[in-house]
């Protein structure tokens, strides 16, 4: 952090995730600063979602913004505790999400008023279309959380058995993070008697990517994901009879191994 080496926890228990909070902007804000010009409210959405994602599936502690789930904007505010009610209301009805309701205060936020005002119309402000996919994205994400005890494994020397990542390096296709936790017999006990392990892809590219490292491998589509259809985060996902998976853009897909009879090899891990 700020040059120096930030680890400072041992396990994930000790750590507090999250990609957005109470302090600057909210994740649609920080969303429609940086999002290309270009990209549609479909895309804004998933985006936002994507983000979430990596916190809702990662270990230890995920914390999320009140409101992340239903895009909640507070118009560019920053610090929002002296803003009153018109820049922090939460629409719990789903009708909008307090989009480009005004500029922020001066004080705090006036030196963003010319990007502010640049990027402020660039789509249309989310309606409640959007709010009710976005809701539908989040608890896909929680149920997900919730469907194994390999998302939360609890403590450091467990997660550095267990957790290994894919498509690093200096090869490693951009805007792709895929994290596999294993639960084959090389791992210890068995945590999920209904798989060997899980994978967790997540494409945060405005572009397909396809995964080859799976091959041999049975992984199938989470039954969650599965039965959300299209509405889910992982539509379009293709896992082929080789092995590889396809990720459409701005995609989440949680793949897991099936365990048979008995605990079975799993995924591997490499040495740390």
């Amino acid at each position: 952090y700020n040059g120096a080496p930030g680890g400072y926890a041992a396990d994930p228990t000790e750590v507090v995730n999250y990609v957005s909070k109470h302090d600057n902007q909210t994740l649609w804000d920080m969303i429609s600063y940086k999002a290309a010009q270009e990209a549609d409210l479909d895309t804004r959405v998933r985006m936002q979602a994507v983000s979430l994602a990596t916190v809702m599936l990662g270990q230890g502690i995920a914390f999320d913004q009140q409101g992340s789930e239903l895009l909640r904007s507070k118009s560019f505010t920053r610090d929002s505790y002296d803003s009153g009610d018109w820049f922090n209301r939460v629409d719990y009805s789903l009708q909008d999400n307090n989009y480009n309701v005004g500029m922020p205060r001066s004080s705090d936020d006036g030196s963003n008023y010319d990007i502010i005002a640049r990027v402020k119309d660039a789509v249309a402000t989310p309606g409640e279309t959007e709010l009710k996919q976005m809701t539908a994205f989040y608890q896909e994400l929680t149920a997900l959380r919730k469907s194994s005890p390999l998302f939360t494994l609890g403590d450091g020397a467990t997660v550095m058995k267990r957790v290994d990542f894919r498509n690093t390096g200096a090869d490693q296709q951009t805007g792709l993070l895929v994290m596999t936790i294993d639960d084959g017999m090389q791992a210890g006990a068995s945590l999920d008697s209904r798989v060997d392990g899980i994978v967790v892809a997540i494409n945060a590219a405005p572009e397909s990517r396809t995964l080859q490292d799976f091959a041999g491998t049975s992984l199938q589509l989470s039954a969650i994901q599965q039965a959300a259809g299209d509405r889910s985060l992982a539509s379009g996902v293709q896992v082929a009879a080789d092995g590889s998976v396809t990720l459409p853009a701005w995609s989440v897909a949680v793949l897991e191994l099936p365990q048979g009879e008995s605990q079975g090899a799993g995924l591997p891990v490499s040495s740390k």
